[in-house]
């Protein structure tokens, strides 16, 4: 689960990288969508790291 959880993370920070060089190379509305995309992949990353923290007190 943790490794799962682990690679969508990884494949979420690629997708809103990918938008943000979309959004300054084209000068368009992509950069609110990869502002959106990229606090939400910090929520993310927050989650995971609460989910490794109660797994590591319950070894």
């Amino acid at each position: 689960m943790i490794l799962a959880a682990i690679v969508l993370f990884c494949l979420a920070v690629a997708l809103g990288l990918g938008l943000v060089v979309l959004g300054v190379r084209y000068r368009r509305g992509s950069r609110a969508l990869a502002a959106v995309h990229a606090g939400l992949a910090l929520l993310g990353l927050v989650l995971l790291g609460a989910i490794a923290s109660i797994a590591r007190r319950r070894r």
